[in-house]
C-alpha cells in the first residue's frame, strides 16, 4: 500500500498548492476590483465616504473557501446599490468585469500545475 499512500500524500500537496495559487489570484484581483469600483462609481460624491468605504479583500479558508470580494463599509451602501433599479450600483457591475479574469487565471494556474 506504500504507492497508494504516497499518491494520496501527493494529491494533498497538489490540492494545497492549487488553493494557494487561487488565493494568490484573489489577492491580486481584490485591490484591482476596489480601484475599479472607486474609479467607475456612478453616484456623485458629496462627502467621499461612500467612495472611501469601497473595499476589496481576498479571503482564504483552507479546504472551504477562496474568494475576492468587494464591499461597502458605509451604512447607506445598500441604498446606493438598490435605489433607482440599480442605477447607482457598483458592486455587481465590478464583479462582472473581474469574474472572468479571476476564474481564467485560476484555471491557467491549475493547468500549469497539472503539467498541461
Amino acid at each position: 500500500m506504500r504507492g497508494f499512500e504516497e499518491t494520496i500524500r501527493n494529491l494533498h500537496k497538489m490540492t494545497k498548492a492549487m488553493e494557494l495559487d487561487a488565493f494568490d489570484v484573489a489577492e491580486h484581483i481584490a485591490p484591482k476590483m476596489e480601484g475599479y469600483a472607486k474609479e467607475n462609481r456612478v453616484w456623485t460624491d458629496r462627502t467621499s465616504h461612500a467612495k472611501q468605504g469601497l473595499k476589496g479583500k481576498a479571503t482564504y479558508v483552507p479546504r472551504i473557501y477562496i474568494g475576492a470580494r468587494l464591499y461597502h463599509t458605509v451604512d447607506y451602501a445598500e441604498y446606493l446599490e438598490r435605489i433607482a433599479e440599480g442605477k447607482y450600483a457598483i458592486l455587481e457591475p465590478t464583479r462582472n468585469v473581474f469574474a472572468g479574469q479571476f476564474f481564467d487565471e485560476i484555471a491557467r494556474r491549475i493547468m500549469w500545475r497539472m503539467g498541461k
